[in-house]
């Protein structure tokens, strides 16, 4: 039980690094729309978004502890099989979210997430 829960400990730590190393490979890869931003700013992006990183982890975090959790009521249970399944499809979601918000950030200045709500809001001025 004390394995798993350090598992579980581990996994979320090495989420978080994860999530971090990605804002600063977004930043570098993306500097030019940032130029003369300063150093703090960027430092502050990541403390800023280091909520959103931990909230993030938890949810990937949900399905492992669960599984882990189900593993103990069933002997042959293939937890490790389930287990990195989920990592992989996890890892694979995370690779290409990560790839389009760069991708689109580079060519169009600004992330998915701010262009669908932009949309939106210009779908909603045109209605009223």
């Amino acid at each position: 039980m004390k394995k798993r829960i350090v598992f579980i400990f581990k996994l979320f730590i090495t989420l978080i690094l994860i999530f971090v190393v990605q804002k600063i490979v977004f930043m570098l890869v993306n500097m030019g729309h940032a130029y003369g931003a300063p150093f703090g700013s960027c430092v502050a992006s990541l403390w800023h978004g280091l909520r959103l990183d931990i909230v993030s982890a938890c949810y990937i975090l949900v399905v492992p502890a669960i599984v882990m959790f189900v593993s103990f009521f069933f002997k042959r249970f293939p937890l490790r099989k389930v287990l990195i399944s989920y990592y992989v499809l996890a890892a694979l979601v995370m690779a290409l979210i990560f790839l389009g918000d760069v991708i689109i950030y580079f060519f169009w200045g600004a992330k998915l997430d701010k262009l669908r709500s932009e949309e939106r809001f210009s779908r909603n001025a045109e209605t009223d």
